[in-house]
């Protein structure tokens, strides 16, 4: 793969620009996918031996998604922001909100897993959002970056 003007190190250190709240909100997300996956499995055969294993998982299908999400948006000069699915908006209009906001993104993945005996496992955990970054998309484009 080339890479235009990026040498290695950059690629490597794009997870820099991470916000300690977003640390916080993956760390959950991955608690809470290792609850939802180990559910089933520890209470039909009682084996704890396996929950370092779901953790081992659970870990590495989160770190995946978001890092993956990150060098895409290093690579598109852009931004990336994950943090647990909040709920906060009851109607259709914008004052329709509910204060405090609900983590629905631990609620629901819990809820559905003990409701089903673990059979249901939801993995609506993390939600982002994308920016374009102007000050990156000036340096490669120069005066007529507004074109």
């Amino acid at each position: 793969m080339i890479f235009k003007n990026n040498n290695v190190y950059n690629l490597v250190n794009f997870s820099s620009n991470m916000a300690d709240k977003e640390y916080l909100h993956i760390v959950a997300a991955i608690l809470v996918f290792t609850a939802v996956i180990s559910f089933y499995p520890i209470i039909t055969s009682g084996n704890w031996a396996i929950f370092p294993q779901m953790i081992f998982f659970s870990a590495l299908i989160v770190l995946v998604s978001v890092f993956a999400k990150k060098l895409m948006a290093y690579l598109l000069d852009s931004g990336v922001e994950h943090k647990l699915w909040f709920w906060e908006r009851w109607g259709f209009r914008s004052h329709h909100r509910i204060q405090p906001a609900v983590p629905a993104g631990i609620i629901l993945p819990l809820f559905f897993s003990l409701f089903s005996l673990g059979y249901l496992k939801v993995g609506t955990l993390l939600t982002y959002e994308a920016r374009a970054l102007k000050y990156k998309a000036a340096k490669r484009f120069g005066f007529w970056s507004y074109i």
